[in-house]
Protein backbone atom coordinates (compact mmCIF):
# COMPACT_ATOMS: atom_id res chain seq x y z
CA UNK A 1 0.00 0.00 0.00
CA UNK A 2 1.52 3.39 -1.08
CA UNK A 3 1.61 6.28 1.23
CA UNK A 4 -1.18 7.91 -0.10
CA UNK A 5 -3.39 5.06 -0.09
CA UNK A 6 -2.52 4.32 3.78
CA UNK A 7 -3.48 8.55 4.92
CA UNK A 8 -6.93 7.85 2.41
CA UNK A 9 -7.32 4.52 4.49
CA UNK A 10 -6.94 5.71 7.80
CA UNK A 11 -9.13 8.90 6.87
CA UNK A 12 -11.62 6.67 5.52
CA UNK A 13 -11.37 4.24 9.73
CA UNK A 14 -11.30 7.70 11.17
CA UNK A 15 -14.41 9.06 9.57
CA UNK A 16 -16.72 5.90 9.74
CA UNK A 17 -18.78 5.37 12.96
CA UNK A 18 -17.39 3.49 15.32
CA UNK A 19 -19.20 0.16 16.70
CA UNK A 20 -20.15 -0.38 19.62
CA UNK A 21 -20.01 -3.55 21.26
CA UNK A 22 -22.45 -5.28 23.87
CA UNK A 23 -19.66 -5.47 26.28
CA UNK A 24 -17.73 -2.51 28.01
CA UNK A 25 -14.95 -1.95 29.86
CA UNK A 26 -15.03 -3.08 33.20
CA UNK A 27 -12.13 -0.82 34.31
CA UNK A 28 -14.35 2.50 33.96
CA UNK A 29 -15.67 2.24 36.79
CA UNK A 30 -17.03 6.21 37.09
CA UNK A 31 -18.16 9.26 35.18
CA UNK A 32 -15.13 10.81 36.07
CA UNK A 33 -13.07 7.83 34.38
CA UNK A 34 -14.81 9.23 31.37
CA UNK A 35 -13.70 12.73 31.35
CA UNK A 36 -16.95 14.73 32.00
CA UNK A 37 -16.38 18.23 33.31
CA UNK A 38 -16.97 18.70 37.13
CA UNK A 39 -20.53 21.10 36.15
CA UNK A 40 -21.56 17.52 34.03
CA UNK A 41 -20.56 14.76 37.09
CA UNK A 42 -22.31 17.11 39.88
CA UNK A 43 -25.35 16.85 37.78
CA UNK A 44 -25.37 13.11 36.74
CA UNK A 45 -24.80 12.40 40.50
CA UNK A 46 -28.18 14.91 41.42
CA UNK A 47 -29.78 12.81 38.98
CA UNK A 48 -29.09 9.60 41.29
CA UNK A 49 -26.44 7.68 38.94
CA UNK A 50 -22.94 6.81 40.53
CA UNK A 51 -21.20 4.84 37.83
CA UNK A 52 -21.79 4.76 33.61
CA UNK A 53 -23.90 1.69 31.86
CA UNK A 54 -22.17 -0.24 29.35
CA UNK A 55 -23.29 1.62 26.41
CA UNK A 56 -22.49 5.13 28.18
CA UNK A 57 -18.67 3.44 28.76
CA UNK A 58 -18.54 2.76 25.29
CA UNK A 59 -19.93 5.82 23.66
CA UNK A 60 -19.34 9.14 25.70
CA UNK A 61 -14.95 8.84 25.17
CA UNK A 62 -15.77 7.98 21.27
CA UNK A 63 -18.46 11.36 21.62
CA UNK A 64 -15.86 13.41 23.36
CA UNK A 65 -13.23 12.88 20.86
CA UNK A 66 -15.39 13.65 18.08
CA UNK A 67 -16.12 10.42 16.50
CA UNK A 68 -19.49 9.57 14.82
CA UNK A 69 -21.03 6.21 16.10
CA UNK A 70 -23.89 3.99 15.90
CA UNK A 71 -25.37 2.05 18.84
CA UNK A 72 -27.89 -0.23 19.50
CA UNK A 73 -29.15 -1.38 23.16
CA UNK A 74 -32.43 -1.61 24.99
CA UNK A 75 -34.95 1.17 26.79
CA UNK A 76 -32.97 2.04 29.65
CA UNK A 77 -29.93 1.79 28.89
CA UNK A 78 -28.76 5.14 29.29
CA UNK A 79 -28.80 5.62 25.14
CA UNK A 80 -29.92 8.91 25.79
CA UNK A 81 -27.81 10.01 28.38
CA UNK A 82 -24.76 8.39 26.19
CA UNK A 83 -25.19 10.90 23.21
CA UNK A 84 -26.46 14.08 25.71
CA UNK A 85 -23.52 14.43 28.15
CA UNK A 86 -20.58 14.38 25.29
CA UNK A 87 -22.94 16.92 23.68
CA UNK A 88 -23.29 19.15 26.33
CA UNK A 89 -19.60 19.01 27.08
CA UNK A 90 -18.57 19.99 23.61
CA UNK A 91 -20.74 22.99 23.23
CA UNK A 92 -19.01 24.24 26.57
CA UNK A 93 -15.88 23.76 25.60
CA UNK A 94 -16.04 24.67 22.18
CA UNK A 95 -17.51 28.33 22.78
CA UNK A 96 -14.24 29.78 22.94
CA UNK A 97 -14.81 31.96 19.45
CA UNK A 98 -16.29 34.83 20.93
CA UNK A 99 -19.64 34.31 19.22
CA UNK A 100 -22.68 34.42 21.41
CA UNK A 101 -23.32 31.47 23.57
CA UNK A 102 -26.63 31.42 22.71
CA UNK A 103 -26.92 30.57 18.67
CA UNK A 104 -28.00 27.39 17.22
CA UNK A 105 -25.34 25.00 17.90
CA UNK A 106 -27.26 21.58 17.97
CA UNK A 107 -29.91 20.19 16.22
CA UNK A 108 -31.35 16.89 17.30
CA UNK A 109 -34.54 15.42 15.00
CA UNK A 110 -36.49 12.38 16.83
CA UNK A 111 -39.03 10.05 14.89
CA UNK A 112 -41.44 11.09 17.76
CA UNK A 113 -42.82 13.77 20.33
CA UNK A 114 -42.30 11.86 23.08
CA UNK A 115 -38.72 10.82 22.60
CA UNK A 116 -37.98 15.00 21.42
CA UNK A 117 -39.39 15.04 25.04
CA UNK A 118 -37.42 12.80 26.91
CA UNK A 119 -34.01 14.57 24.85
CA UNK A 120 -34.83 18.20 25.83
CA UNK A 121 -35.18 16.38 29.68
CA UNK A 122 -31.76 15.21 29.75
CA UNK A 123 -30.70 18.31 27.87
CA UNK A 124 -32.18 19.84 31.04
CA UNK A 125 -31.14 17.43 33.53
CA UNK A 126 -27.39 17.35 32.89
CA UNK A 127 -27.43 20.95 31.54
CA UNK A 128 -28.54 22.05 34.23
CA UNK A 129 -25.28 23.57 35.86
CA UNK A 130 -24.08 25.58 32.40
CA UNK A 131 -26.08 28.73 30.92
CA UNK A 132 -26.79 26.37 27.67
CA UNK A 133 -30.63 27.00 26.62
CA UNK A 134 -32.93 23.80 25.00
CA UNK A 135 -35.73 24.55 22.34
CA UNK A 136 -37.84 21.75 21.82
CA UNK A 137 -39.53 22.45 18.53
CA UNK A 138 -42.31 19.68 17.56
CA UNK A 139 -43.13 20.10 13.65
CA UNK A 140 -45.54 18.63 10.82
CA UNK A 141 -47.02 15.47 11.66
CA UNK A 142 -48.85 14.23 8.93
CA UNK A 143 -52.30 12.90 8.76
CA UNK A 144 -54.40 10.80 6.82
CA UNK A 145 -55.82 13.54 4.45
CA UNK A 146 -57.83 12.81 1.52
CA UNK A 147 -57.85 15.40 -1.09
CA UNK A 148 -60.88 16.88 -1.56
CA UNK A 149 -61.67 17.04 2.27
CA UNK A 150 -61.83 20.23 4.03
CA UNK A 151 -59.12 19.31 6.56
CA UNK A 152 -55.38 20.43 5.44
CA UNK A 153 -53.41 17.19 6.57
CA UNK A 154 -50.63 18.95 7.82
CA UNK A 155 -50.79 20.18 11.61
CA UNK A 156 -47.73 22.38 13.20
CA UNK A 157 -47.00 23.02 16.81
CA UNK A 158 -44.07 24.94 18.96
CA UNK A 159 -44.06 24.06 22.46
CA UNK A 160 -41.24 25.73 24.24
CA UNK A 161 -40.21 25.46 28.18
CA UNK A 162 -38.14 27.29 30.39
CA UNK A 163 -36.02 29.55 27.51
Amino acid sequence: MTPVEKRRSSKAAASAPAPLSAQADSSLLSFADLGLLPALLDAVRDAGYSSPTPIQQQAIPLALNGRDLIALAQTGTGKTAGFTLPIIQRLIEGNTDGAPAHRVRVLILTPTRELCIQVEESFRKYGRNTDLRVLPVLVASVSNHKPGSSGRGLTSSWRPRGV
